[in-house]
């Protein structure tokens, strides 16, 4: 509920000045999308203690793809933002998936679900941002960002295996699917 609360005030402060003139139908639309989304993510990813690696995954992959579109779309400043995320949560998962790596059967440490709460909060707020100043921004591949956000619920239905390795590999190569998509997007209409 914090979450939604917060993605709704993003989008009212981001956009106050602009409902004056008439908020295009896009934007308000796409900001709409992501204040159902995210939420729903966050739901999912308070529930997931067993998978310690499955929600910080696919939001690496999202940040990161979200900083690509972001920079294709015409918005330097949340492509620098997106990457920037995506390198701290980056380096966050390098630790303990390096352990895995290296013969551990368990990650090192867990990463804690409020961590995954915090990024998800991130992304919606980045989400809006990216919905209502990108001069670029395609809708296809917008829609594409949010499916790659909540590409883990897939991914732990489709994942019965238990290794951790094979877990957060496949869980991030399922993730880099639409991401991939929304960022060829971007690229086209670039």
């Amino acid at each position: 509920m914090l979450t939604g609360l917060i993605i709704l005030t993003a989008f009212f402060f981001l956009n106050w000045r602009r409902f004056a003139f008439g908020l295009p139908l896009g934007p308000i639309l796409m900001s709409g999308l992501t204040f159902a989304i995210v939420p729903t993510g966050v739901a999912f990813a308070d529930r997931s203690d067993k998978d310690s690696f499955l929600w910080p995954a696919g939001l690496f992959v999202t940040l990161l793809s979200t900083g690509l579109v972001g920079l294709l779309s015409g918005y330097l400043g949340l492509a620098q933002l997106g990457i920037a995320h995506a390198a701290l949560l980056g380096g966050l998962l390098l630790i303990p998936f390096l352990g895995l790596v290296f013969g551990s059967r368990k990650p090192i440490f867990k990463i804690p679900t409020d961590t995954a709460w915090i990024f998800l909060t991130n992304f919606g707020v980045l989400g809006v941002m990216l919905a209502s100043f990108a001069t670029n921004l395609h809708p296809a591949a917008y829609c594409l960002l949010l499916i790659t956000l909540i590409s883990p619920l897939g991914a732990a239905y489709l994942l019965p295996m238990r290794p951790a390795l094979l877990t957060t590999l496949v869980s991030c190569a399922i993730s880099a699917i639409p991401a991939t998509g929304a960022i060829l997007i971007a690229f086209s209409h670039f």
